[in-house]
């Protein structure tokens, strides 16, 4: 398995039909898409960040500090076209930052300290004109 859920986080997604009632997950009130997804409290989920949270267009904040996440960012969050807030900061992330993070274009906030990113910290970063707090610190970043 790619994912491990001790606490039953995804056993909240399996039994609700309405996406606004899925613990950690907000809906936006006018359509319903998920706008936010904030799973640091859980503090021990573990596996891969999964490519299909590209698909969650609407989505604004994620917040999955505090875990044990692993494996490379995916290229996939580039397609956060909405996303205001990514917040990994004390996971296990490694790889390369995506250099498509740049298409986050109304990105504010990234907080990715305590990982094991490494490599260079992609210029095309510098694009990301509403960012405010770019915190990255304790990676393998050069």
């Amino acid at each position: 398995s790619h994912f491990h859920d001790p606490i039953g986080f995804t056993t909240s997604l399996n039994n609700s039909i309405n996406l606004g009632q899925w613990t950690g997950v907000t809906c936006a009130h006018r359509h319903q898409k998920v706008a936010k997804l904030d799973l640091r409290k859980y503090q021990s989920l573990r596996g891969f960040l999964s490519p299909y949270v590209g698909n969650l267009s609407f989505l604004r904040h994620i917040n999955i500090a505090d875990n044990s996440f692993h494996g490379e960012i995916p290229r996939e969050i580039g397609n956060l076209f909405s996303l205001e807030t990514l917040m990994i900061t004390d996971n296990s992330f490694s790889g390369l930052m995506p250099t498509n993070l740049s298409r986050c274009s109304n990105l504010i906030a990234f907080h990715a300290n305590n990982n094991k990113l490494a490599g260079e910290i992609p210029e095309e970063i510098g694009c990301l004109f509403k960012l405010q707090k770019l915190s990255i610190r304790r990676n393998l970043l050069t």
